[in-house]
């Protein structure tokens, strides 16, 4: 209005205040905007790093039942090895006993054979039996043959 009256001074000057104002208006803007988002950032953060921290924990506790339960099937397994290795000493002990048995039943068995067949002789008026002791065979040299052949 004023240019078309042709007051271009206070036109000008009404601008300037006019742009002065709009920029203070456009920084208080921008100033509330950035703490807007600011705010929002730091809000956004905040819900990531407890986000974070439950991921955390919750990996934690896994990690925890994880080792526990390695840990008990560890014990499992070393418990059974242990009754394993029990019963088989047990039936080894036992195998060894009976075979032990077995020996001295034979040996005893053989002992009162022969004292029975000295016994025997003797209540019929003879020696007992002398056992022959075995001699010992030379080892025969390769030099000469030992069967003789009709043409020689």
């Amino acid at each position: 209005m004023l240019a078309r009256q042709k007051n271009y001074a206070e036109a000008q000057k009404i601008k300037r205040i006019a742009d002065v104002m709009e920029e203070r208006e456009r920084k208080s803007i921008d100033t509330e905007n950035r703490k807007i988002f600011a705010r929002k950032e730091a809000q956004l953060r905040k819900q990531q790093q407890s986000e974070l921290q439950a991921l955390l924990k919750r990996v934690e506790g896994r990690r925890r039942e994880h080792i526990k339960q390695r840990n008990l099937d560890s014990k499992r397994l070393l418990q059974r090895n242990r009754n394993v290795q029990a019963v088989l000493e047990a039936k080894q002990s036992m195998e060894a006993k009976l075979a032990n048995e077995k020996i001295r039943a034979t040996l005893s068995e053989e002992g009162r054979s022969k004292k029975n067949h000295t016994r025997d002789r003797a209540s019929l008026g003879l020696q007992p039996k002398r056992t022959k002791k075995k001699k010992k065979k030379k080892p025969q040299s390769d030099g000469g043959s030992t069967f003789l052949t009709q043409g020689h």
